[in-house]
């Protein structure tokens, strides 16, 4: 079920980097909010948290479908 998968992958990224306090999160913290501040904590990898953050609103929210593809590229940001 690569949807669940691209949800489950970002928010992995979001949970990790929240609990070592590199980006913070509070209620209503969308996930454009947070790749950008995640993106700013790691520069060279802004695009990649943008297009991830980007993913996560499509299969959470927009009704997209998850592919390989996409889920390969959040989990190797998340790794």
């Amino acid at each position: 079920d690569y949807t669940l998968a691209v949800a489950e992958a970002f928010r992995a990224i979001a949970r990790g980097l929240a609990e070592r306090a590199i980006v913070t999160a509070f209620p209503g913290t969308t996930a454009h909010e947070f790749g950008d501040r995640a993106g700013v904590a790691f520069p060279d990898r802004a695009q990649q948290l943008a297009d991830a953050a980007i993913a996560f609103d499509g299969v959470r929210y927009l009704g997209e479908t998850g592919t390989a593809e996409r889920f390969a590229a959040v989990a190797a940001l998340e790794t």
